[in-house]
C-alpha cells in the first residue's frame, strides 16, 4: 500500500521523464530484432508502472507522450507520407489499451485505500471494545472488594457469633469470585494454562469454606493451555 499512496509533483514529473526516456530507448534497443507489428512493445509496462507508482495523470501523460513517439518512429516510419488507415486502427488501439489500464489501476487503488481505511477502522473498534471490556472487569473487580469490605466492617460490628460467622463465609466467598474474575480477565494474559487454574480454583474453594484442616486436594492433571474466551465458560 505504501507505494500506491500519492505522490509528489516532483516525483511524478520524474517518473514520468525516466519511463518515456526508459521504454524509448529499450524500444529502438530492441527494434532491429522485432518483427513488424510490435510499435508500443515497451511502452505499456512503462505506462503501467507510472499509473500505479505515480498516479492516472502521470500515467495519462506518460500514455500521451509514448503514443506520439510511437506514432512519428514505428508506427509512421520517419520519412513516409501520413499515415494508412491499419496506422490509425494502431493507435486507437493503443489508445484503447492504455486508457483500460490507467483506469483499472486507479480503481484498484481507490478499492485499495478503502479497504485499508476499513481495515483501521475496524482495528480501532477492536481496541476500543477490548479497552472497555477490560475496564469493565477492572470496575467488576473493584466493586467485588468494596462490597467485600462492607461485609468486613459489617462483621466487625455485629456481637452474635453466629452472624459473624455468616458473614464471615460469605465475604470468604466473595473473595473467591474476586480472586478467580481476575484470573479470567487479567488483560495482560493471553492464556490460560487450566492445571494451574484448576489448583488455584479449589485452593479457593477450600479457603472459602474454612476446611483447610480437613480437606487435602490430590492433583492429577494433563497440561492444557486455553484460550481466555474458551476458559471463561
Amino acid at each position: 500500500m505504501r507505494w500506491s499512496v500519492p505522490r509528489s509533483a516532483r516525483f511524478q514529473i520524474v517518473f514520468s521523464v525516466a519511463a518515456i526516456a526508459i521504454s524509448t530507448a529499450l524500444r529502438f534497443g530492441v527494434d532491429f530484432v522485432l518483427p513488424p507489428g510490435f510499435p508500443f512493445l515497451t511502452y505499456f509496462p512503462a505506462i503501467i508502472l507510472t499509473a500505479f507508482f505515480a498516479g492516472p495523470r502521470s500515467g495519462a501523460a506518460v500514455a500521451v507522450a509514448t503514443g506520439l513517439f510511437a506514432w512519428f518512429f514505428f508506427v509512421v516510419p520517419p520519412g513516409a507520407a501520413g499515415g494508412a488507415p491499419a496506422a490509425t486502427i494502431a493507435m486507437l488501439f493503443f489508445a484503447l489499451i492504455a486508457g483500460t489500464d490507467i483506469l483499472l489501476i486507479h480503481v484498484m487503488k481507490v478499492a485499495l485505500r478503502r479497504m485499508v481505511d476499513a481495515e483501521a477502522r475496524s482495528s480501532a473498534l477492536a481496541a476500543s471494545r477490548s479497552l472497555m471490556f477490560n475496564e469493565l472487569q477492572h470496575r467488576v473487580s473493584n466493586n467485588i472488594g468494596t462490597v467485600g469490605s462492607l461485609l468486613r466492617l459489617q462483621e466487625r460490628r455485629m456481637t452474635d457469633p453466629k452472624a459473624r460467622a455468616a458473614l464471615a463465609d460469605a465475604r470468604a466467598r466473595l473473595e473467591v469470585v474476586a480472586r478467580l474474575q481476575r484470573r479470567l480477565h487479567d488483560p495482560a494474559r493471553q492464556s490460560v494454562d487450566m492445571g494451574e487454574f484448576i489448583r488455584g480454583l479449589a485452593q479457593d474453594t477450600i479457603e472459602a469454606m474454612d476446611a483447610g484442616q480437613r480437606i487435602a486436594c490430590l492433583y492429577e492433571l494433563e497440561p492444557f493451555v486455553s484460550e481466555p474466551d474458551q476458559a471463561m465458560p
